[in-house]
């Protein structure tokens, strides 16, 4: 539990860095609730998953850890994101607490159609309410 916070921790901080570097306040970024309120993919991507997973989605396999490529990645449809951000993986934590259905859906949207990723598919956020877990996650290392 206490790497998942460090974790969390640190996507937290890197989100609120590549934000500021974009001149984004951070009362815009993160309500005193806890939950995020920018809803639009390319923020999203850019607050939280860009400080780990890099520019244009080039990941990073040097230093601290290894962060996947999600460029010019099959892989990457907006179903396998939502699945990723809701559940996480391996040393990727659950965003499923912090993101709404609609901003996983937006998220996932953007990483599957840019970065050379070329999905058409488009999530609703009715259908990430499907797919959210009943209960809360905390962390699956599969």
């Amino acid at each position: 539990m206490r790497n998942i916070l460090i974790v969390v921790g640190m996507l937290l901080f890197a989100g609120f860095a590549v934000a500021a570097g974009h001149g984004m306040k951070t009362d815009e970024i993160f309500e005193k609730t806890g939950t995020y309120t920018v809803t639009d993919g390319e923020n999203l991507y850019l607050q939280n998953c860009e400080g780990c997973h890099m520019a244009g989605g080039k990941g990073a396999h040097t230093g601290a850890g290894m962060y996947p490529t999600l460029a010019n990645n099959s892989r990457m449809t907006p179903e396998y994101v939502s699945y990723i951000v809701l559940f996480g993986l391996r040393g990727m934590p659950s965003m499923e607490p912090y993101f709404n259905d609609e901003q996983v859906a937006s998220v996932s949207n953007y990483v599957g159609s840019h970065f050379g990723n070329k999905s058409t598919t488009q999530l609703k956020a009715d259908q990430i309410k499907d797919t959210r877990p009943a209960t809360p996650v905390e962390y699956l290392d599969w």
